[in-house]
């Protein structure tokens, strides 16, 4: 839901994925850069379980700069830690990339 949730811009919904203490710069990070681009779509490519509560996934990301038509891709690593009962997004290579 993480990846779906940055796919149609609800950061505030993406942010709830996140750490309590990396939550704000996420959505504010992502609020400026949707000034600019536009998320145009995602595909999970890969999901890992690394440990009894630490999974790895790769995912595509599409997107267009709000000023062209060029569609633009990158492939985001995203590190997860299951926390309790939810699994939370605890690092992501490149974080620019989201």
């Amino acid at each position: 839901m993480f990846s779906a949730h940055v796919r149609w811009g609800k950061f505030d919904l993406a942010a709830g994925y996140i750490l309590p203490m990396k939550r704000a710069a996420f959505e504010d990070s992502q609020l400026e850069k949707a000034k600019t681009r536009r998320c145009t779509g995602y595909e999970v490519i890969r999901v890992a379980l690394t440990g009894p509560k630490t999974a790895t996934a790769q995912v595509h990301f599409g997107w267009t700069n709000r000023a062209s038509t060029i569609v633009r891709a990158v492939t985001v690593k995203q590190t997860w830690k299951r926390v309790g009962d939810v699994w939370m997004l605890i690092e992501w290579d490149p974080e620019d990339g989201l």
